[in-house]
């Protein structure tokens, strides 16, 4: 079964400090911070106890902590390691996940509830811990958490979360003012939750690994695997063979039970803001708002001073305009925020489980092949706890979060009005998109740096027009299940408006579900 394929983020140089709004705006501040050191891929036949997919923070933690049981673990990264999607969060740690506790409480109860908070506890003090361990200045700090309104008519939410917290013993206050420089009608501040710099913590934490004994290959792609006795995973540079198989791509990609119909994808966007006077009158804190798609913000401390992280406007991927996001997110930020300079802007993709929680272990029953997806907005929580409960599986220890994040798990009253709300997209897009009218008339009138779908012979191309003019075509068919992918302009790649699959302008595959590239097509 094919896996995905990392994204290239190409820069002219290494270097640190303020990335200009212009050719490198999508580069986020944590990849222009700590540029990427390239590894070398594979070269040859591989035998290990577990063989990680992903250099990402599920792989890289579940390497760590198997590698410490004295497991021999090997990780394999299509690209570069924490430069996907962990390259592009907006790192907030916190046990205030996206699907609120009111909300928890009535799908899986007090125990469920009590579960999700103390796994996501457990995560932000094993990030700590290494951290400290391993003597990582990855810029982590305890800061408080807000949850906030500017609409009156929301101070219910407010209220009904603050009875949730106390009722599963999350320590939170209400409060009347909140700690910006606009107008609210308050809200609710939760203690010891945590900031920091993911590729100052990940890429000290490869490097630790290596030092181990740990091999990391990157520009290694796995092509096909099975769950044999061993696994096989065949590769772009050889055959891996393993004990157990992690597969922390992020992406549904790969795996089974249909777990693409159980998530849903979503693209979401990031500022880097620069304010007057330093902090601008904002607490180093996280803050969340009750809007819908709700805002999320935090502070980074760079070698130039602070910035303000505010993400948002988040909609489903390819199926909404990634520039007009860009720009209402600005439009949010100057109207609240005393802004001097927007210094980055990145986006990001993000796995949206219906059932409210992530999906994280094995569908066979001998669990030789296990994985994590469906993190929402808390990847780098989530993704923490994916760790804990699959390298606890894998070293034949009880986890007690095991049974709460199962994918096998059946819930049906937690997400099914969700699961059919969200699935309608897949029987619209593969209809509808066949009968839009094409973006442009000829292969022609594609501009320079752009794609646009044109129909050429009966058949509808994916066409994209470098800056010296060469143009590449492909199939628009996505080879998932066949909707056509739609042109992200704002990102120069290729979206999937049904479950999510991404291509970069020439159809290279970035995202799952779907397990190949788009067809490459030669037209005369």
């Amino acid at each position: 079964m094919d896996l995905e394929r990392g994204e290239e983020v190409r820069r002219p140089r290494p270097r640190r400090g303020r990335t200009p709004v212009g050719a490198e705006r999508h580069v986020s501040l944590w990849i222009d911070d700590v540029p990427p050191v390239p590894r070398a891929p594979l070269q040859g036949d591989l035998r290990v106890d577990v063989a990680v997919v992903g250099g990402g923070i599920t792989g890289l933690t579940t390497a760590w902590l198997l590698a410490r049981e004295g497991r021999s673990v090997a990780v394999l990264d299509m690209a570069r390691v924490a430069m996907r999607d962990t390259g592009h969060t907006t790192a907030h740690l916190t046990e205030f996940v996206d699907y609120h506790y009111g909300w928890l409480l009535r799908r899986y109860g007090i125990e469920g509830a009590r579960g999700v908070r103390a796994s996501t506890r457990a995560a932000i003090e094993l990030i700590e811990g290494i951290a400290d361990e391993l003597g990582i200045d990855c810029h982590f700090r305890r800061v408080p958490m807000y949850f906030y309104t500017e609409v009156r008519r929301q101070l219910s939410q407010v209220e009904s979360e603050l009875a949730a917290a106390r009722r599963i013993g999350l320590k939170a206050v209400r409060v009347r003012a909140i700690p910006v420089p606009f107008s609210t009608r308050g809200g609710l501040r939760i203690e010891g939750q945590a900031r920091f710099n993911p590729r100052r913590y990940l890429v000290p934490l490869a490097e630790s690994l290596e030092r181990e004994g740990v091999g990391i290959y990157e520009q290694t792609r796995v092509l096909q695997w099975n769950d044999g006795d061993p696994c096989l995973l065949r590769t772009s540079g050889g055959t891996v063979r393993a004990e157990r198989v992690v597969l922390a791509t992020h992406s549904p990609a790969a795996t089974r039970g249909l777990i693409h119909t159980r998530i849903a994808a979503y693209r979401t966007y990031v500022l880097g803001l620069r304010l007057e006077g330093g902090h601008g009158g904002v607490e180093d804190a996280l803050f969340y708002d009750t809007a819908d798609p709700y805002h999320y913000t935090r502070f980074e401390e760079t070698d130039s001073g602070p910035v303000l992280i505010v993400g948002g406007e988040d909609h489903k991927t390819g199926q909404g305009d990634p520039e007009r996001a860009y720009e209402r997110l600005e439009t949010y930020c100057r109207a609240r925020f005393p802004v001097a300079e927007v210094a980055w802007r990145w986006s990001g993709q993000v796995y949206d489980p219906h059932e409210g929680i992530p999906y994280i272990g094995a569908y066979d029953r001998d669990g030789r092949v296990l994985f994590g997806t469906g993190y929402a907005g808390n990847g780098m929580t989530y993704g923490t706890v994916a760790s804990m409960v699959l390298a606890d599986r894998i070293l034949g220890r009880s986890n007690p979060w095991s049974d709460l994040y199962s994918p096998s798990r059946f819930k049906p009253l937690a997400g099914a009005s969700r699961y059919v709300q969200e699935n309608l997209d897949f029987p619209l897009h593969l209809v509808g998109d066949r009968l839009r009218p094409a973006d442009a008339a000829a292969l022609a009138d594609v501009p320079p740096g752009e794609g646009r779908l044109v129909d050429v012979g009966g058949r509808r191309v994916a066409a994209f027009r470098d800056p010296d003019g060469a143009v590449s075509t492909c199939s628009a068919t996505c080879p998932h299940l066949g909707c056509h992918v739609q042109w992200n302009a704002a990102e120069k790649s290729w979206d999937c408006p049904c479950h999510g699959s991404r291509f970069d302008a020439r159809g290279g595959l970035l995202n799952g579900p779907a397990a190949a590239d788009l067809e490459r097509l030669r037209l005369a």
